[in-house]
């Protein structure tokens, strides 16, 4: 058995040194490469990791980019109604809607000196808090000519007005054929032995109306 006084003695030597020498170079290496190795298999871990994170970022991009588009198109509908707002019927400004609407429709049909068939009552519902709708139903017959103005009256009405519904269909129904009071479209027409066109129109206008003095909440007082 080696006592440790020969392996001093054997230290001291030439030989001694150069062996415990490459026993420490032996050992350095071992440590380097078992370092190197923790080291790479942290570095693939690191890899991973920042894989997951990238899947996260454009997960996270994706979700931002659409609540910016949402907003953005909220932004365009709240722009949207601020302008229906501003354009809608106001009492204060234009008059009671259940009275003053049918003195407009009665007035521009007036200046056309044409009649309708029909003008009904003026039927109001509510929208939301600030908003409400008046309904009034139109009901006339004509040559196409004729109906073609009242529509474009109709819709010059200010505020302006919205068509709820709007049915035009011919109406070619026989009419007495004499001269008296024809006009020379008419007479012509008839002398040729083409029927002339006439157009039955019936629609119901609506006008989008706000309150003047709208509170969230408080409900303005209208027909169902």
């Amino acid at each position: 058995m080696i006592g440790r006084e020969q392996i001093r003695a054997f230290a001291a030597t030439p030989k001694g040194k150069l062996v415990i020498a490459g026993a420490l170079m032996v050992t350095s290496w071992i440590f380097l490469v078992g370092y190197f190795f923790s080291d790479s298999i942290s570095a693939f871990g690191d890899s991973e990791s920042l894989s997951r994170a990238r899947t996260q970022l454009k997960r996270t991009r994706a979700a931002h980019e659409q609540i910016a588009e949402n907003y953005a198109e909220l932004q365009e509908q709240k722009k949207r109604y601020r302008a229906v707002a501003a354009a809608a019927w106001r009492e204060s400004r234009d008059g009671q809607v259940e009275t003053a609407l049918r003195q407009k429709i009665t007035e521009a049909v007036a200046k056309l000196e044409f009649k309708l068939s029909s003008l009904g009552s003026v039927n109001t519902g509510r929208i939301n808090n600030e908003l409400y709708y008046a309904d009034i139903d139109v009901s006339a017959e004509g040559k196409l000519d004729e109906i073609a103005n009242l529509i474009a009256a109709l819709e010059d009405i200010r505020p302006a007005p919205i068509w709820k519904r709007l049915n035009l269909r011919p109406d070619n129904r026989p009419r007495p054929q004499t001269v008296a009071g024809a006009d020379s479209l008419n007479l012509a027409l008839q002398n040729l032995n083409i029927e002339y066109t006439r157009v039955a129109m019936n629609g119901t206008l609506r006008m989008i109306c706000a309150d003047d003095n709208s509170v969230p909440g408080k409900e303005r007082s209208v027909k169902p």
